[in-house]
């Protein structure tokens, strides 16, 4: 049955017309089969071509027994198959085998890109280009006598969209937008009107056509808005085949990561080149090692795994290798999920590099902004890592060493806080075994008893040597708050 779009269904609404739609129903492993059987034959006498759903061993026979009772084809989607991926393929191979703009079937196929420019620039009358989302010109019309102006002709000899003070406005709202965005005549800007490229939800790039007749009676705006929406749909299949080839559209989404890393270079519309709906939450997880940046071979052995690991199980990632870490951002995954597929690619890792890599999860951060602050927790997670018994860890899982390195710093590079009878101690072997049991004493919370057995010296050896850190050597434990800043200090000092 011929397969037109589509179309996300849900068991609480009405079908209505469903034409040659590809329908993807999420949740109908949860339905009880009643609902299930209601709303598959629903789906098929709605005209729907053929339904998507994941489909459990035990349930596997009913459901095979519903579709086959209601007329219509079932496929069952495996656990490792994103909706959102799916989503984006069915889509893009419809417009790979659409009839293309007007139908014309002697297109000029060796350039689509252009052949779909020209199209469009016939009916706008103006220049026309297609960008992908990092504003490169992949290409542009060349119609006899089509309207062009200075900005669109540094962007074509440049291929780049040059930087005006309105770019990052508008591109976000034709990202945001569902259909054609006109925008009027600014300066010496002339009225445009735009699309974004998509397959299924995931953006790919715009489309802008200079409209040399944006008031004109004789071509009405509902027949651009059909043109410029199927140039889309038309681009959106070679700009898709382009990505699963080549993996054209990983090096753009690299890119955004990278920038909300640094917080560096934003253009505003990184979030939503990476297909986050605002208010939506997304989890960064990094994977190193705590002493220090991975080495260039690592790192890529690292990142090439890393990637292919997480790209396989959920598509909604983005992976980047950066000062030496290599970073994954799930857009539509929960800390959770995250935590679930760092522990598994480890022991893959284990087998491809040499060295002890830990992952580590930073909280959730919400659309909007940057993730420095989210790269900078999971950094100083890594670098803590290593006295922890897991290595995939969160934030709570070495506060207590976060904390003493914020103090160890704060001791060291704060000349007030040093501590002069405690350097001039370690300074000989006798000094520093009264500082082992020192510290020994303060982990005992003062148990001379317990000092004793851990040092295996007599309890009598415990307090004369606590008599001449005291006496001899100046070392103050009488009070608590003392107390407590001699065990950091030794901790840090002794490396504990």
């Amino acid at each position: 049955m011929l397969v037109t779009g589509t179309e996300f269904l849900d068991a609480g609404t009405s079908l209505g017309d469903l034409t040659g739609v590809f329908g993807m129903l999420i949740s109908g492993d949860q339905l009880p089969v009643p609902v299930l059987e209601t709303l598959v034959a629903e789906a098929a006498a709605s005209g729907c071509s053929a339904l998507a759903l994941r489909v459990s061993d035990q349930r596997r026979s009913i459901v095979a027994a519903v579709a086959e009772s209601a007329g219509i084809a079932v496929l069952d989607v495996r656990e490792h198959v994103s909706w959102r991926r799916l989503d984006a393929f069915v889509s893009s191979l419809l417009a790979e085998r659409g009839p293309g703009i007007g139908g014309d079937p002697h297109a000029d196929t060796a350039e689509p890109l252009y052949a779909i420019a020209d199209s469009v620039a016939e009916v706008f009358g103006g220049s026309v280009a297609v960008e992908d989302l990092r504003r490169n010109v992949l290409a542009y019309s060349s119609v006899p006598g089509q309207l062009i102006d200075p900005l669109r002709m540094r962007g074509i000899l440049a291929r780049q969209v040059p930087v005006t003070p309105k770019n990052d406005t508008q591109y976000r709202e034709v990202l945001r937008a569902e259909g054609m965005v006109a925008f009027a005549r600014f300066r010496d800007e002339l009225a445009r009107a735009a699309i974004a490229v998509r397959a299924g939800s995931v953006p790919l790039g715009t489309i802008w056509a200079i409209d040399a007749r944006p008031a004109a009676k004789g071509v009405k705006r509902s027949a651009k808005e059909t043109i410029l929406q199927d140039a889309a749909n038309a681009a959106a299949g070679h700009l898709m085949r382009s990505w699963q080839v080549q993996g054209a559209n990983r090096r753009p989404r690299e890119s955004v990561l990278r920038r909300l890393l640094h917080g560096t270079d934003l253009t505003g519309t990184e979030w939503l080149e990476l297909g986050v709906a605002e208010g939506a939450a997304v989890t960064l997880a990094g994977f190193g090692i705590p002493s220090g940046p991975l080495a260039p071979a690592a790192l890529e052995q690292v990142h090439t795994t890393v990637r292919n690991h997480f790209e396989g199980f959920s598509g909604d990632t983005a992976t980047v290798a950066a000062d030496g870490t290599v970073w994954v951002l799930l857009t539509r995954s929960t800390p959770e999920v995250a935590h679930r597929l760092a522990e598994q690619v480890l022991p893959r890792l284990d087998h491809v590099v040499d060295v002890p890599v830990v992952a580590a999860i930073a909280q959730p951060a919400a659309h909007g902004g940057t993730l420095v602050s989210r790269r900078q927790e999971a950094a100083s997670i890594i670098r803590a890592a290593g006295a922890a018994p897991r290595r995939v860890l969160s934030r709570e899982d070495v506060l207590a060493r976060l904390v003493l390195d914020t103090v160890a710093h704060a001791l060291t590079d704060d000349p007030l806080l040093g501590d002069e009878a405690l350097d001039r101690l370690l300074e000989t072997a006798q000094g520093r075994t009264i500082a082992q049991t020192l510290l020994a004493w303060s982990a005992h919370h003062g148990n001379v008893a317990a000092t004793a057995v851990q040092l295996g010296v007599h309890e009598n050896t415990v307090r004369y040597r606590l008599q001449r850190a005291a006496e001899v050597h100046g070392i103050r434990t009488d009070a608590p708050d003392e107390r407590l800043v001699l065990w950091l200090r030794l901790r840090l000092r002794l490396g504990s």
